[in-house]
């Protein structure tokens, strides 16, 4: 059964080890995709990691992906 998903992954995850064949249907958000400067990652602790995924930064990739799983149907 392929069932579209969508992930949240802790920063000291990487997405890349975890979703290694991350397409439209299999996805997910990591803080490094939102911090890009690794400086700057450096220098917060998890929970400040954590807390710089949004509910609108999710809301925004997870909303194209009920457009095109959900509601096209």
């Amino acid at each position: 059964m392929e069932v579209p998903s969508f992930a949240l992954f802790s920063p000291e995850i990487s997405i890349d080890q975890w979703l290694p064949n991350r397409c439209e249907a299999y996805d997910g958000i990591a803080i490094n995709e939102i911090i890009v400067d690794d400086g700057i990652r450096e220098n917060m602790n998890s929970k400040e990691l954590f807390y710089s995924i949004t509910p609108e930064i999710v809301w925004k990739k997870l909303k194209r992906k009920l457009e095109i799983f959900v509601l096209n149907k």
